[in-house]
């Protein structure tokens, strides 16, 4: 009785992990993912970069479309400014993702452990905060030009996702008004995203989220910030 009561233990732990990984990709990783209670996210662990083990740029399984709408006159190209659905992303250059940092704010623990080994699997550095205050302070203790990108959950205590751009966009430095900010919220609707541009962010996905658009995302805003201060 003890290892049949053992065994279902066990099956009701995975099959949580599978539902709390479908809020980050929809597939769900594949395996474990290691506590990131601190600051910073460790890299390596037993969870896939992607949806079933997929490497950027691969054309598997690329899961449902989800609300994206990048703020006017930042937009890529490829990307519609009237519509809040998209398809999938196109494929990612890994050697554009090895060494950007982002800063990751998320209040949900398992949330943020399942995107850390994601992000760092992918080859970003990760440092996380834990709610909107966190993300805000975190941001400005660190030397200009640290984050490459900001992961804004929306929902979060203290300060929520809203307040907390609005904060690193006010703050009195070089990098504050042009680090990417993008939302990750569980709203879609077009009142939410317009909340999100208005706040500051650059760009808006819905939950449940698929990495694969959030490295696209992220890869999209560096190489416009990049070709912005190009031209300054």
């Amino acid at each position: 009785m003890q290892g049949e009561g053992n065994a279902r233990s066990q099956g009701d732990s995975g099959e949580k992990r599978r539902n709390v990984s479908s809020a980050v990709s929809p597939d769900g990783p594949d395996g474990s993912a290691r506590g990131t209670h601190g600051a910073k996210c460790g890299s390596g662990g037993a969870c896939g970069a992607f949806a079933g083990g997929d490497a950027p740029g691969s054309s598997r399984g690329a899961g449902p479309d989800f609300g994206v709408l990048p703020k006017s006159g930042g937009a890529p190209s490829d990307v519609s400014l009237t519509s809040e659905r998209v398809g999938p992303p196109p494929a990612i250059d890994r050697g554009e993702l090895r060494g950007l940092r982002v800063l990751l704010a998320e209040d949900n623990d398992l949330n943020a452990e399942i995107a850390c080994e994601l992000l760092s699997e992918s080859g970003l550095v990760v440092d996380r905060a834990v709610d909107g205050e966190k993300a805000c302070g975190l941001f400005e203790a660190s030397p200009v030009g640290t984050y490459d990108a900001v992961l804004m959950d929306v929902q979060m205590p203290r300060r929520d996702g809203y307040e907390a751009t609005r904060c690193i966009r006010a703050l009195d430095r070089p990098d504050a008004a042009s680090v990417p900010i993008i939302a990750m919220s569980a709203n879609a609707f077009s009142d939410d995203v317009r909340a999100s541009l208005a706040s500051g962010m650059d760009m808006h996905l819905s939950k449940p989220i698929d990495m694969r658009q959030v490295l696209s995302a992220i890869v999209r805003l560096v190489r416009k910030r990049r070709a912005d201060e190009g031209r300054a």
